[in-house]
């Protein structure tokens, strides 16, 4: 729904640039902390396969208990385990960024036809670029059921 506050732009106006937006800023931040997490549950995850694929057939502990290492040993399990919730928690951090970015696009800007009237030939999607700007460029809308037959 359209509210006086919004900016209307015409197909003509898109590409339209944000310069120096915060969200995007804020979302390359939160993507690179989210590769990290996922590159790092990536390698754990696939360490744990290797001891589980290739792992030592026997491991003597000790009365006193399993040092670290016999732990892992005997559990690698456990290291996937851990390497699969890194890489949960890596594709959890940029996504609340993005619906941010989404709710302002719709808060703020709407698009019209030529004559004014909100269009329905497309939507307004962001895509951000190095450097924390926003182009706000032209998506196609998703077809009616209408016009499928």
């Amino acid at each position: 729904m359209e509210t006086p506050s919004q900016r209307r732009l015409t197909i003509a106006d898109l590409p339209h640039r944000i310069e120096n937006f915060p969200l995007a800023q804020k979302l390359e931040s939160r993507q690179k902390v989210g590769n990290f997490f996922t590159i790092a549950g990536v390698v754990v995850a696939f360490i744990g396969v290797l001891i589980m694929i290739g792992g030592p057939s026997s491991i003597l502990v000790s009365y006193s208990g399993p040092t670290l290492t016999q732990f892992i040993l005997l559990n690698p399990g456990m290291v996937v385990s851990i390497g699969v919730f890194l890489l949960c928690i890596g594709s959890q951090i940029a996504p609340p960024v993005v619906r941010e970015i989404e709710a302002f696009i719709s808060e703020n800007f709407t698009l019209v036809d030529d004559h004014g009237i909100p269009s329905v030939e497309g939507v307004i999607a962001g895509q951000i670029e190095p450097g924390g700007h926003l182009n706000l460029v032209l998506a196609s809308a998703p077809p009616t059921p209408e016009s499928q037959t």
